[in-house]
């Protein structure tokens, strides 16, 4: 009966998220604000980059913030949903994104000829990579709280070394793997590192300083890297992850949450090399460009 319990609230998660990935941005900026269909124009797909082909970067803005907010609030929607029936709230937030991805793709609303699924894709990887290890260390650290169905992320076999040593050990062995392989001839650079990584892995759980499931969770980190759209961006979320990592070893809950908040302050404090700021035209605040963002007015009066 638990088993039947499971696939049904998973099923379920899963169709509210597809439902949620059936709004594409593309067409839904297309066809309320500039009054025209995506898929009408260019390769015929209702993507972001055949949208930033046809109309430019003004309105891509506003097909990014429709597309990442519904994968946001799907996956949220999902980790909510299984932490209320008392599991694990990350499987609920990986089926909300499966579930989100495959609606963008191909949305019953438009005849199933949806986007290529890239920024929803990214956007599940980007918070993937960003807070997976800091939850899992988050919830690990202390087991006595730790709900009974959440029981599987603990660490059954003894280490010497503390978790969150492990974790930021982990992140700067990734790092000397990458230069080791630069560094190498290209026919044995793929080779090189794969054999490193597996020999230095096994020797460390071996020798009981690192745990199975600290290799695992950083494998994923540092696969999921390489799907950031640029190599800077790739660290922008290594730094962030980091400091999360330490806030929650300090404090905790509270740790994670000011973490958060600090993430955000970064990205609307920071000034891009192009451009006001990447929370422009909200922060800082414009109304008359974030009205004329909004709001399409022809070249032309006949031309509507």
């Amino acid at each position: 009966m638990h088993n039947v319990t499971v696939a049904f609230a998973a099923l379920l998660v899963m169709l509210l998220s597809y439902f949620f990935g059936c709004f594409n941005g593309s067409f839904m900026v297309s066809h309320f604000i500039i009054r025209d269909d995506v898929r009408k124009h260019g390769s015929g797909n209702a993507g972001l980059t055949n949208f930033y082909r046809t109309y430019g970067a003004k309105y891509a803005l506003l097909v990014i913030a429709c597309d990442m907010g519904k994968t946001v609030a799907a996956c949220l929607l999902g980790s909510f949903f299984f932490r209320c029936l008392g599991w694990d709230g990350t499987l609920g937030t990986l089926l909300a994104g499966l579930g989100c991805e495959l609606g963008h793709i191909f949305p019953v609303f438009y005849g199933f000829r949806g986007g290529k699924g890239i920024l929803s894709g990214g956007t599940l990887v980007l918070l993937l990579t960003m807070f997976i290890t800091p939850l899992w260390y988050l919830l690990v650290k202390s087991p006595d709280t730790l709900h009974e169905s959440l029981h599987f992320l603990l660490i059954e076999d003894e280490y010497y070394v503390p978790l969150i040593l492990q974790l930021l050990l982990v992140e700067f062995i990734i790092d000397v793997l990458k230069l080791a392989s630069l560094n190498t001839p290209d026919v044995l650079s793929n080779s090189f590192s794969m054999l490193g990584a597996l020999i230095l892995g096994d020797f460390a759980v071996q020798a009981r300083w690192l745990v199975p499931e600290v290799l695992v969770y950083m494998a994923f980190v540092a696969i999921a890297n390489y799907a950031q759209h640029s190599y800077e961006m790739g660290y922008a979320v290594k730094l962030c992850r980091m400091a999360l990592l330490l806030l929650i070893w300090l404090f905790d809950w509270w740790g994670f949450i000011g973490g958060i908040l600090g993430i955000l302050t970064l990205i609307a404090s920071t000034r891009p090399l192009i451009g006001k700021g990447y929370l422009y035209p909200f922060i800082p605040f414009n109304g008359k460009d974030l009205w004329a963002l909004l709001h399409h007015r022809p070249i032309d009066r006949n031309n509507s």
